[in-house]
């Protein structure tokens, strides 16, 4: 991560918006923040989107995910929801897919990682979702609204599953 404009990023404080606890049977509107960068990762996250549409009602998911790269060495896989390098201004804020995500009227963010680059920390902060939720973030934990203590050894998977029952199971004030 670039230290600079990441310590520029820490500094700033969180964004103003209206604050509003969600759980999935009261979302319809969902973004989800990863960093599924192969086709098999992509494939899972995709598979997760559909069945939280299925299971909860959600009527609309956008997700965004950063790849390290330029255009010409972008996977044809990769949809129009990946931020790339070149998608990075000088201090490191995206542009592109990132301006379409943070358009969205979200409901619910839920960031998928135990850690994002400096590109996605720039999204999470910026976004006006109703609620954003995480594990505990080595960096910017105040853009948050529920936070969950890491588990070492803890799979993404795992991970996302805890998040989703809580979400599912829990009437937030």
């Amino acid at each position: 991560m670039d230290s600079f404009n990441a310590q520029r990023l820490c500094k700033k404080p969180p964004i103003q918006r209206e604050r509003a606890g969600r759980t999935l049977h009261e979302t319809r509107r969902l973004g989800l923040v990863h960093l599924a960068n192969t086709p098999g990762e992509r494939d899972t996250i995709n598979r997760l989107a559909r069945s939280l549409q299925e299971e909860y009602g959600i009527g609309h998911i956008v997700q965004l995910s950063w790849l390290d790269g330029k255009p010409e060495d972008a996977p044809e896989w990769r949809g129009s929801d990946v931020i790339l390098r070149t998608d990075l201004n000088f201090w490191g804020r995206p542009s592109g897919a990132a301006e379409s995500f943070l358009g969205a009227d979200l409901d619910l963010l839920i960031n998928l990682e135990g850690e994002l680059p400096l590109a996605l920390m720039h999204v999470v902060r910026d976004s006006l979702a109703g609620m954003k939720v995480a594990v505990r973030q080595p960096f910017r934990n105040e853009d948050y609204d529920v936070l969950f203590e890491p588990v070492e050894g803890e799979e993404r998977t795992e991970r996302t599953q805890r998040i989703l029952a809580f979400l599912a199971n829990t009437k937030l004030i």
